[in-house]
């Protein structure tokens, strides 16, 4: 398969990973929220899978191909902390990244918000008995690891790990590469697929209700987080989705990003979000800490 079939094949694979969890947990695979939660000790034990499994990801590729996944690293080591901290900061400002708000938010957008959150506590869909409560959360931990490989095995296969191909697909006035615009439509078709199946479900398979973005005011949060993410992502060519898979391959470069990126989220939750204002959409605070697509 040649790059643009391979960009092509990992973004279905991503939007299948966010269709999976959707699904099956009723949560939107927002990596930099998931990232963020887990600092917070929230969701804990999913948010822990979640980022096994995306790990797990270039691995399972290695396994497969005999070879690991191309990652170009050319930023040096102060531009690495600074495009990390401007990532984490922007990601958890703007209350999303590119696998929230682009592959996840755009396949969201069309469903209707009014009616998401009306389909009551589990004890009302038959998990009344302890015994499938059970089974339930583990299943529901068991989807979570599975959604985390397939995310990064899709990270992978189409080439979103390599910084330098990023930065090549941004540098629109240069020597444009527009191989993951395919990773993008290919994700959030498989993603908006996912959005038509939990329309019909009551709820999702393994949970009592959904946990799906309900905020829908554009305000300066989100459009100054946005750029602030944009920067640092520009910079660099990584963000929080690649660099965490990119862990596994046991990069100085990228495990650096990550430690500046954690650092830059930690900064805007301890010190920042606490004094700006957040603006949300009617009942936009049913569902507190998952009211965006992070």
């Amino acid at each position: 398969m040649n790059e643009y079939g391979n960009a092509l094949v990992g973004g279905l694979l991503i939007g299948l990973s966010a269709a999976i969890l959707m699904v099956a947990t009723g949560r939107v695979a927002g990596i930099s929220g998931i990232a963020g939660r887990l600092l917070q000790g929230v969701q804990a034990s999913s948010g822990a899978l979640f980022v096994l499994g995306l790990i797990a990801g270039p691995v399972l590729y290695r396994l497969i191909f005999d070879a690991w996944p191309s990652v170009t690293v050319t930023a040096s080591w102060p531009l690495l902390v600074v495009g990390g901290l401007l990532v984490g900061f922007g990601s958890r400002m703007g209350s999303g990244c590119t696998s929230g708000h682009g592959v996840v938010g755009l396949a969201v957008a069309p469903l209707d918000r009014r009616g998401r959150h009306l389909h009551g506590s589990g004890d009302r869909h038959g998990l009344r008995c302890g015994f499938l409560r059970m089974n339930s959360a583990l299943l529901r931990l068991a989807a979570t690891l599975v959604s985390g490989v397939v995310f990064g095995f899709g990270l992978s296969l189409s080439g979103m790990l390599d910084p330098a191909r990023v930065r090549a697909f941004l540098d629109i006035t240069g020597n444009w590469n527009p191989s993951l615009a395919f990773v993008l439509g290919g994700a959030v078709f498989v993603s908006a697929l996912g959005v038509l199946v939990t329309r019909r479900l009551k709820h999702p398979l393994f949970d009592g209700t959904f946990h799906l973005p309900n905020n829908q005011v554009i305000d300066r949060r989100l459009i100054v987080g946005s750029a602030i993410f944009g920067v640092g992502w520009g910079l660099v060519g990584l963000c929080p989705g690649p660099a965490l898979a990119s862990l596994s391959l046991g990069l100085p470069a990228t495990v650096l990003f990550v430690v500046a990126m954690l650092a830059g989220m930690l900064v805007h939750d301890r010190l920042v979000d606490r004094k700006l204002p957040r603006q949300t959409s009617a009942g936009a605070g049913a569902d507190t800490g998952l009211s965006q697509p992070r």
